[in-house]
């Protein structure tokens, strides 16, 4: 049996948002983003094929990051990185086999983001 090489997150922090109500109780609906979650993460190489690919399907691709699996994550979530200012939008979510923990690549497009929150 293939043993399942582990994998190390040392390149920082990515917190995922989900785009929601953030209004109050009884006031009208307001739009904004709500934290999902935060993973260490680990920064990837966008390569010269999956580049050309990305534009093939209309997507462009900022930033790619490898992190542990969670089901909660998908596409169209936000992505900020720890001490940074610039807002991501995932635009696919790619599962990841043989590896110990299961883990996840993110592949990320900058936005300008409108929300009110953020």
């Amino acid at each position: 049996m293939k043993q399942k090489k582990m994998q190390m997150y040392n390149d920082g922090v990515i917190t995922i948002y989900t785009v929601g109500n953030i209004a109050e109780p009884g006031n009208m609906p307001k739009e904004g983003i709500v934290e999902k979650v935060r993973l260490r993460f680990r920064r990837r190489t966008i390569g010269h094929t999956r580049f050309h690919e990305s534009l093939q399907q209309n997507i462009k691709i900022d930033e790619i990051v490898r992190c542990p699996y969670r089901t909660e994550v998908s596409a169209q979530d936000k992505a900020v990185f720890l001490g940074s200012k610039e807002k991501y939008e995932v635009k696919k979510v790619v599962y990841i086999e043989n590896t110990k923990p299961k883990e996840m690549e993110l592949l990320l497009e900058r936005v300008e983001s409108n929300y009110d929150n953020d």
